[in-house]
């Protein structure tokens, strides 16, 4: 008889990478002779046609609630004894978890899955005292969480997948930039970077930017009362459902982001013989960016650096086929096998 996991979100948008993630986790375990999953959505989501993506019986969801009424409905939940293992994506969710269990005395396991950074400049949360296992997107986060005091056994590292394509991005004649991800002024995408490092460039260029989000119009602000002669370059899209499709010609992929957990995009864009240029924020671009081999890092709020890196790598373009074959190894086989280990060795302890 297959073993029932219970995958417990916070709100989403429904457009982000976490999403992403779980359709991907889905995929895998759709058809395994081992496991089922069932997502569980806390506390709403703000496109609900994100949930097209599963079937109905897959899916249980809670409209946006106080944290009393999750409190609530994850003790109904556990009470009833319907799953064998959670994995839990939302630090609150794993505290209330964690408190529920024993208050109820079960000894279902429980297991992290932490899309951010979990040091103090992160989403803090001493996993220490919380959880049975850990799985880490990215080898920043493993090491945040062994020094919480983690036995390594907990511990399992466990990077987001992207299937492979057969895309090849091409080169354009003319310098043409890429943006894929929410429009995120100063928050965790850092927009502004963006922004102020494209206009120091001393050549031609353009930038397709595909996204959205509630600092849309401030970014446009900034670039007219700061930069009005580059207004026309900047390119916006709006949010797209696979803007691989409408992207067959690009220079390279810039993120500017502060902080990440283990950014999909980057592999995404990888995958398609798309070379990066992000920023070297904790977590995860330095498990995917190999430096002249598919893309480059800067160091964050470093400006002179964004400007010298992707000068660089537009006038000397990497190989493809190079940046396709460097991801390889974030397959869904890799994934799955990994996936499995964890949860085999939670289950049977």
């Amino acid at each position: 008889m297959k073993k029932r996991i219970a995958l417990l979100s916070p709100e989403l948008t429904g457009k982000g990478g976490m999403e992403t993630a779980y359709i991907n986790l889905y995929k895998v375990l759709k058809n395994d002779a081992d496991y089922s999953i069932n997502f569980i959505f806390m506390n709403g989501m703000k496109d609900k046609s994100f949930l097209e993506n599963f079937p109905s019986k897959s899916v249980t969801y809670y409209e946006s609630c106080s944290v009393a009424r999750q409190f609530f409905n994850l003790l109904k939940l556990m009470i009833n004894g319907k799953y064998d293992a959670y994995i839990i994506t939302s630090k609150r969710l794993i505290i209330l978890a964690s408190y529920i269990r024993k208050m109820v005395r079960v000894k279902v396991p429980i297991i992290s899955w932490m899309h951010f950074s979990v040091s103090k400049e992160g989403i803090y949360l001493n996993l220490a005292k919380y959880g049975d296992a850990h799985l880490a997107i990215s080898r920043d986060i493993y090491s945040q969480i062994e020094k919480m005091g983690v036995d390594q056994s907990k511990i399992y590292y466990l990077p987001n997948y992207v299937e492979a394509s057969s895309q090849t991005i091409g080169l354009p004649k003319d310098n043409k930039y890429v943006y894929v991800g929410r429009i995120e002024f100063l928050k965790q995408k850092n927009l502004k970077e963006l922004i102020d490092g494209l206009a120091r460039l001393k050549y031609q260029w353009t930038i397709d930017i595909y996204g959205d989000g509630t600092d849309l119009q401030r970014c446009k602000d900034y670039i007219n009362s700061s930069y009005p002669s580059i207004c026309s370059r900047f390119k916006w899209k709006g949010w797209k459902n696979n803007p691989w499709e409408n992207i067959d010609k690009a220079t390279a992929l810039l993120l500017t982001s502060k902080m990440e957990g283990m950014p999909m995009v980057l592999i995404e864009s990888m995958a398609r013989g798309l070379p990066v240029i992000s920023s070297n924020c904790p977590t995860g671009p330095r498990d995917v960016i190999k430096d002249g081999i598919n893309g480059y890092m800067y160091k964050m709020n470093d400006l002179s650096d964004f400007v010298t890196k992707v000068t660089k790598l537009t006038n000397k373009p990497l190989d493809r086929g190079n940046v396709k074959s460097s991801v390889k190894c974030f397959g869904k086989e890799a994934f799955l096998k990994n996936l499995k280990t964890a949860l085999n060795e939670q289950l049977n302890r």
